[in-house]
């Protein structure tokens, strides 16, 4: 699978915690070494530590194609965080979705960004896709440990 591929999954997930009442994107802490090994990630508190790393693995097979997803997310102005590197590696927290990812998610069915969105991340849109049935066909065959899609896609 390619890193844009990755990184759509990666948005999507990101959006669907901006979706839920009770988890901030903006807690979210990751912790990568310099060999792009993941060592630490959490949002809102240590409880979803083991749950949202579950979910991250589930949805990017391996440490370095989440890292490389994301870099690719920030370097198309689909997301934000901030970056402080240290002796060890990396953190990066203060995570958001840009104007820009947002507009890409939510006009799905709008020709414009329906034509983004399958340039940027080699995809096939279907005239009548939804934000929904994106997310659905994107994510509804992971088994997410944190995030329940029923919950957030109705």
């Amino acid at each position: 699978m390619k890193y844009s591929e990755i990184g759509l999954k990666v948005l999507l997930y990101f959006y669907s915690i901006m979706k839920n009442e009770n988890l901030i994107l903006e807690d979210l802490m990751v912790r990568f070494n310099y060999q792009h090994k993941l060592e630490y990630i959490t949002i809102n508190n240590h409880e979803n530590s083991e749950l949202l790393k579950s979910d991250i693995h589930l949805i990017t097979a391996k440490d370095s194609n989440f890292y490389y997803s994301l870099k690719y997310l920030v370097d198309e102005s689909f997301i934000e965080f901030k970056e402080d590197p240290d002796s060890g590696g990396v953190f990066y927290n203060n995570f958001r979705i840009t104007s820009n990812g947002i507009k890409i998610i939510e006009g799905v069915n709008v020709e414009k960004y329906k034509n983004e969105l399958e340039d940027k991340f080699h995809i096939t849109i279907n005239v009548n896709n939804t934000i929904e049935s994106l997310i659905r066909n994107e994510l509804g065959g992971i088994n997410l440990s944190l995030l329940n899609l029923k919950d957030i896609l109705g």
